[in-house]
Order: C-alpha cells, then sequence, then structure tokens
C-alpha cells in the first residue's frame, strides 16, 4: 500500500490559506448532546467503526440545516437515514 506523499509546504503559506479559507464557511458546534446522539442514531442504523466520523460531519450539516452534503462517499453517508440521505449530492 502506498501512503501519501508528506506535504513539503511550509507552515506560514498553509496557515494563511486556512486563514483565507475561514471567511467563506460557517463554523457548527456539536454540543454534549449531539456527542452523545451520533453514536446511538450510529448504533440505530448499524453504522460500523469508523464511519461514525461521517455520521458526525452529517450531524453538523443537519445541525446547520444545510440544504446539500456534497460528499464522494455517497455509501457510507447514504445509511445515516432519510434526514441525511435527501440532502447528498456528489460534488
Amino acid at each position: 500500500m502506498l501512503l501519501p506523499k508528506p506535504s513539503d509546504l511550509p507552515a506560514a503559506p498553509v496557515h494563511q490559506q486556512i486563514l483565507d479559507i475561514r471567511t467563506q464557511f460557517h463554523p457548527i458546534t456539536l454540543d454534549l448532546g449531539d456527542y452523545d446522539a451520533v453514536p446511538a442514531e450510529a448504533g440505530e442504523y448499524e453504522i460500523p467503526g469508523g464511519a461514525i466520523y461521517d455520521a458526525l460531519i452529517a450531524r453538523c450539516a443537519l445541525k446547520f440545516q444545510a440544504d446539500i452534503i456534497y460528499t464522494w462517499n455517497l455509501k457510507h453517508f447514504s445509511r445515516l437515514g432519510p434526514a441525511v440521505t435527501q440532502r447528498l449530492r456528489l460534488p
């Protein structure tokens, strides 16, 4: 298995890119109730292991009331219930 080559970018330009991109996004904060609910919902939909991270991303999108959730991973996200599935789109 080939691993991706580590980035050779200097820290300062990377930091500037992060600062620049932040102006285009609205951060969503999950609270303790969200973190309690996500594993319970994942169990309800039989979501295995690492897909819990997809469930956390979906929880953020639902909390924000996003109309669309863009993902290359439709398979994992489509298991997260109808509220998520109806919002899924490929980029």
